[in-house]
């Protein structure tokens, strides 16, 4: 399980882990743009269970667990998970101005390496 707050680089982590052969990563089973669910672990459960590789997980966010009620704790115990992943930014502005520039350009995440911002993040 892959725990981590949005634009911490979990996506790059996850589309890395996602290239050994031993690993299969799905990425935010518990999004709420899916809506509540009545079973959201049994959901991941599913969805974790029709993967073949000996090591598999998935990315979720605080917001998520707090969406559908459940805490890390309880989901590690359910899923009998064995690793917890946790990723984190120290730099907090760095955090919200990435999230700034993917909001303005709607570019979310790529592949390629990042360009110099052509103009000047005004924050309000």
């Amino acid at each position: 399980m892959m725990l981590s707050e949005p634009r911490t680089g979990s996506t790059y982590l996850y589309s890395l882990l996602n290239l050994h052969f031993d690993v299969a990563c799905k990425g935010e089973i518990l999004s709420n743009l899916r809506g509540p669910r009545e079973d959201p672990t049994g959901d991941v459960n599913r969805v974790l269970s029709g993967l073949s590789p000996p090591m598999v997980g998935f990315k979720t966010f605080p917001e998520h667990l707090i969406y559908h009620g459940l805490s890390v704790a309880e989901l590690v115990r359910q899923l009998d998970v064995r690793w917890v992943i946790v990723l984190w930014r120290e730099n907090f502005l760095e955090m919200y101005v990435s999230y700034q520039i993917a909001e303005r350009t709607g570019v979310w995440y790529s592949a390629e390496p990042a360009s110099q911002v052509d103009s000047v993040l005004y924050i309000k």
